[in-house]
């Protein structure tokens, strides 16, 4: 049974589905994207996606292909025909396709790409997580990391580096030597004195949708929390460390840069906010 796609309107099997030669996503990386969990058939955190990717749109002055209702309607028929209960939901929505030159036509048109990954892995979640080691690297994105844009240079660099090194994921760090965020994920401690630590929302970092969820869910953890900026050399000192993003929702960090976090298991306060968010997800 082939696996279907909706390209602009129009639902097709996946791999007869393509992009105008000249769309902007493709020539500047001039497009956004958001990436949903499926979980029982059902999108986690549907909402919170959905309004990140209008702000990330009005940002770059794109306008919504259709309304969000619309939207929602084509993401839950894909799901359905590709029948899917635990997978994900990739959505890209570029400026469109024109001439190519730095200056969009005046009657462009934004152009729309959905297509669904099953990843039955997922119904596993309440196993234990895998424990995951990272680098750290440069910062080298644009100024304008708040917006989810579909370039991904850096992070695209800087992951494989971390890849390379046998190493699941890299954080960002910028002039200062602070965390910025992961290349695909956000970025959290835990200090000695159990206080809970992740970077404040500015333009310097993506606004994790999962992050955003785990922030809501610390009222039920009994235990502090700091939005704030925190170094290498102090994550490298915390008594643990976590990632949140969509599909690894909180994945502990037991390794940075060769450095042991903790005791180099799964600490306690990551296990505690794993299970909150994992309930609150219906996982």
């Amino acid at each position: 049974m082939p696996s279907y796609a909706f390209v602009d309107g129009q639902y097709m099997p996946r791999h007869l589905a393509q992009l105008p030669l000249e769309d902007r996503a493709t020539n500047f990386g001039d497009g956004i994207y958001e990436v949903w969990v499926v979980a029982q058939g059902k999108l986690v955190d549907e909402q919170k996606h959905f309004a990140r990717l209008e702000r990330s749109l009005g940002e770059l002055q794109i306008p919504m292909p259709m309304g969000r209702p619309a939207l929602a309607q084509h993401i839950q028929r894909l799901i359905r025909r590709n029948n899917i209960r635990f997978g994900t939901v990739y959505l890209q929505i570029s400026r469109g396709a024109s001439k190519r030159d730095h200056v969009p036509a005046a009657d462009i048109v934004p152009s729309l790409t959905i297509f669904t990954n099953n990843k039955p892995a997922l119904a596993d979640a309440r196993l234990s997580p895998k424990p995951l080691k990272i680098i750290t690297g440069p910062d080298l994105r644009w100024a304008r990391r708040d917006i989810k844009s579909t370039s991904l240079l850096p992070n695209v660099m800087l992951r494989m580096e971390a890849h390379q090194q046998g190493c699941h994921e890299a954080w960002m760090v910028d002039d200062q030597g602070f965390v910025t965020e992961g290349t695909s994920s956000s970025s959290w401690i835990v200090t000695p004195e159990k206080v809970v630590v992740t970077r404040a929302l500015t333009n310097d970092i993506l606004p994790g949708v999962t992050r955003d969820t785990v922030r809501e869910l610390m009222s039920q953890s009994n235990h502090k929390f700091e939005e704030r900026a925190f170094s290498v050399e102090e994550a490298e000192q915390a008594a643990e460390a976590f990632i949140t993003s969509a599909t690894n929702f909180v994945g502990p960090v037991v390794e940075i840069n060769g450095v042991t976090i903790g005791h180099g298991q799964i600490g306690e306060v990551t296990t505690i906010l794993r299970d909150l968010y994992l309930r609150a997800a219906g996982l």
